[in-house]
């Protein structure tokens, strides 16, 4: 017993090394091989165990406090009052993480990625299991909206594969099936690549399908890399 004691004070003792070390530079701890988002790392970066892509950061680091800053968006009232969430894209969870511990929300989450990759890693390196409300689904985004029938008061889109998003995502038929499962006086937050072209294409396509009955706020100035999109049904 003192022996594993003993052991396990050394690994916290790694642990602090590693992250000390990192704020220096970036030490990579794991990588793994997915078929839907390729090479994926572990690393330590800033004192914090973060996921990446060979192109992109996939969980936690600068995701995470990009999409908090969103979230930050919805007045603290409105997500007390939340009940049900839906994440279509979840990585390492790092918003979820956010929700339950920045926000207090209490309520349940449907965190859906059809990469059953990540979801390992969530739950292996980034503790996702301790959000016992938080239900974990292997799903392709698409389908699960289609045939869901709950009413959600947040929806969180944050859909990518690598740094690409799937085409399926901002088209016509996609989108009304999401409407569908907007709660009143619900919110959905979509993260997206900026870039010139496509974001005129996503503001529109927004527009067109959302129209008159919800607000569409555009967050274009949180990164030099992302814009989010924040859309609150009206009635």
């Amino acid at each position: 017993m003192v022996h594993l004691n003993l052991l396990n004070l050394k690994n916290d003792l790694y642990r602090i090394f590693l992250k000390v070390l990192s704020y220096l530079y970036p030490i990579r701890i794991k990588t793994f091989q997915s078929e839907f988002s390729g090479k994926l790392e572990l690393t330590y970066y800033d004192g914090a165990l973060v996921l990446d892509t060979q192109k992109t950061n996939y969980s936690y680091g600068n995701l995470q406090r990009l999409l908090a800053a969103g979230l930050k968006q919805i007045p603290e009232r409105e997500i007390n009052r939340f009940t049900e969430i839906l994440i279509l894209g979840v990585a390492g969870g790092s918003v979820i993480e956010t929700l339950y511990k920045n926000h207090f929300y209490t309520g349940n989450i449907d965190a859906v990625d059809i990469d059953p990759v990540v979801l390992q890693i969530a739950e292996d390196y980034f503790n996702i299991n301790q959000f016992t409300k938080c239900k974990l689904w292997v799903a392709d985004a698409a389908q699960f909206v289609a045939q869901s029938t709950k009413l959600y008061d947040l929806v969180l889109v944050d859909l990518f594969l690598d740094e690409v998003i799937p085409d399926f995502v901002f088209t016509e038929p996609f989108l009304n099936q999401l409407k569908k499962l907007i709660a009143t006086q619900g919110y959905v937050l979509f993260n997206t690549i900026k870039t010139k072209n496509k974001d005129a294409g996503i503001n529109g396509m927004l527009h067109a399908v959302f129209g008159t009955d919800y607000n569409i706020l555009v967050l274009s100035h949180l990164n030099p890399f992302n814009t989010l999109y924040l859309i609150q049904k009206n009635t």
